[in-house]
């Protein structure tokens, strides 16, 4: 009996260290090229850029409008982060983040917008920056 115990406690800590070191994996992906890459983004500066991040994916009844084409508050999550990554030492603030990255289309310089539940289009610059207010009252 002893050593069945013993076995599943060896398992049971196997399977814990497995999916430690899995979770390590996925959040070093997820969040770690983008923290080596924005060196400069810092302290609450970064925090600012998470929280509006956060917030737009809260937003599932919007769209994120990028040059014509809509897409989802994921896929916009997502290709904004990817642009931040690619953007490399050259934001050092939630509000580079918002007028580099944030506001318009690389390629085109077309802006992005956002679209409201009720057919409204507000420009991406506006959007973050009204964002931005309700979590830095002070910004």
């Amino acid at each position: 009996m002893k050593k069945k115990k013993t076995r599943r406690a060896k398992a049971l800590a196997l399977a814990i260290t497995v999916s430690v070191a899995a979770l390590a994996i996925a959040l070093a992906a997820l969040f770690g090229p983008t923290h080596r890459a924005n060196a400069n983004l810092r302290g609450d500066e970064l925090h600012k850029v998470v929280s509006l991040l956060d917030l737009l994916a809260t937003k599932t009844d919007h769209s994120f409008v990028r040059n014509g084409q809509a897409y989802n508050v994921d896929t916009a999550v997502s290709h904004l982060k990817t642009k931040l990554r690619s953007a490399g030492d050259k934001i050092a603030t939630c509000e580079d983040f918002i007028n580099l990255v944030a506001s318009k289309s690389s390629m085109s310089g077309e802006p992005y917008l956002i679209v409201t539940p009720n057919g409204e289009n507000i420009e991406a610059n506006k959007f973050f920056h009204d964002l931005l207010k309700q979590i830095s009252p002070n910004a």
